[in-house]
């Protein structure tokens, strides 16, 4: 739990001393992508690392992960959905592969796949909060706002302490016009950053 500044720097080099070592080392090439896109944001060296991590280990579900991750922040849905149902294929038991399979499709703006993931990742683990958090948000997008108002209050119910997850819920809360609600979560969020 470093503050980014300290951390990414010795994970980079850590990735880079695993290169000198062995260049074929995939979890290393898909780390220095991770690096490359979240830190450096170099986006053309985070592609090229973080395929570079997917051709040297194509069963991989972590390397398609961040492939995914990496096309959604450049709004490339399509490859980036493609990539996230790739790794939940090569992983289909882990809730939160299924959960960001959900996410992408949020970002994709298919919200019915969206609802329909998400409901599946909650049949893989009932008290994932994350999930019906992005439940909440995909409703909210449709305009479903009682539907959105219940899965928030479940994902705060399960983590109350979750920053995310009360940011965003209050959020869908603004949208749904509960702003006495709304408010409070951002009253407990400015408590929490004392």
């Amino acid at each position: 739990m470093r503050p980014p500044k300290e951390a990414f720097p010795l994970a980079k080099a850590a990735a880079g001393k695993a290169l000198e070592l062995d260049q074929t080392l995939a979890e290393a090439h898909s780390a220095l992508g991770h690096i490359k896109f979240w830190f450096d944001w170099d986006w053309s060296g985070a592609e090229q690392e973080l395929k570079r991590g997917i051709e040297l280990s194509p069963s991989s579900s972590g390397a398609h992960l961040g492939y995914s991750e990496f096309l959604a922040a450049m709004g490339r849905s399509n490859e980036s959905v493609a990539e996230a149902r790739r790794a939940l294929e090569l992983d289909p038991l882990t809730p939160t592969l299924s959960l960001q399979l959900g996410w992408t499709l949020y970002y994709a703006r298919r919200h019915d796949e969206a609802i329909a993931q998400l409901r599946k990742t909650l049949e893989l683990d009932p008290n994932l909060a994350g999930a019906n958090m992005e439940l909440g948000w995909n409703y909210a997008q449709k305009r479903m706002y009682p539907e959105a108002v219940a899965e928030c209050r479940k994902a705060i119910e399960r983590q109350p302490e979750d920053q995310v997850i009360l940011g965003s819920c209050g959020r869908v809360y603004g949208l749904a016009g509960k702003r006495n609600e709304a408010l409070d979560l951002l009253a407990r969020l400015k408590r929490m950053s004392g």
